[in-house]
């Protein structure tokens, strides 16, 4: 730089070497404004970038099922996250993972042990049955509705007695509900001086006194007219009609398989 230039640049030294000045001064001493620590950063001044200390490190929680491992500070993830283990499906339970406890599918169908249900509530004709049986895979309890059964007609009833003046009224119920089921007249009988049924039950109501027919070591007395199963010791047992009668000691679900129904007199 030549003489005549420095004389035209002196006047300017002085402000600039004070600019430089108070630049290293606020450099050196100015209070730093720091930006806390991060997983990658370490502390940082956000007024001159100083920095201080180490970054923080992830702070990692394991992979689980739904997500792969995760920062729980700023939320990177690393790797895949781990495949379910699923348990089999139960009767009773879905296919469940034991380790994040989700399911899915359905639980399996019972499966009876045996065709042989149990009867543990007879159907009636107003009221449903229930049997149960168990399940062949867990042992749990099943348990099924019997539908309801259409009305079961008993022994005829006199509902008036008949004379040699006028015609007799006799009705026949449901013996499980009660309900009258039918009603017909009939007349006198002339030769033996009872009741003589107009129609249907052959000579086999209030004809009949056999008290004998009761004295049997059979379980069940049959009456084959009106398939109806008796106890001996029923009432209805004498006025069966001797061709009618009959005894078994086959089980009662045997008999009703054969189109018996239970008297509802002696099978309340």
């Amino acid at each position: 730089m030549g003489k005549q230039s420095f004389k035209r640049w002196r006047w300017a030294l002085p402000a600039i070497l004070l600019c430089l000045c108070l630049y290293s001064c606020s450099a050196i001493f100015h209070e730093h404004e720091w930006q806390e620590a991060t997983c990658a950063e370490a502390r940082t001044c956000v007024g001159c970038g100083d920095r201080e200390g180490e970054p923080l490190g992830h702070d990692w929680e394991e992979a689980t099922c739904a997500a792969p491992k995760t920062c729980r500070r700023c939320g990177a993830v690393e790797g895949e996250r781990i495949e379910h283990q699923w348990t089999p499906a139960t009767c009773v339970e879905p296919e469940l993972c034991v380790l994040c406890g989700q399911r899915q599918g359905e639980p399996l169908e019972h499966n009876p042990l045996n065709a042989d249900w149990e009867t543990a509530k007879e159907p009636t004709c107003q009221t449903e049955g229930e049997r149960t049986n168990a399940c062949s895979a867990c042992g749990a309890t099943l348990t099924e509705s019997i539908p309801v059964i259409p009305c079961q007609a008993g022994d005829w009833e006199i509902a008036q007695q008949a004379s040699a003046a006028s015609e007799g009224v006799r009705i026949q119920r449901c013996v499980m509900c009660g309900a009258e089921l039918e009603r017909e007249t009939y007349a006198l009988t002339a030769d033996i001086g009872n009741a003589e049924p107009s129609k249907g039950a052959g000579g086999n109501f209030n004809q009949y006194n056999a008290v004998e027919q009761q004295q049997t070591s059979a379980n069940y007395v049959l009456n084959k007219s009106t398939k109806k199963v008796h106890k001996p010791s029923c009432r209805d047992v004498p006025k069966i009609a001797p061709k009618n009668y009959a005894t078994s000691n086959e089980s009662r679900e045997t008999l009703i398989a054969q189109g018996y129904s239970l008297c509802g007199h002696c099978h309340r």
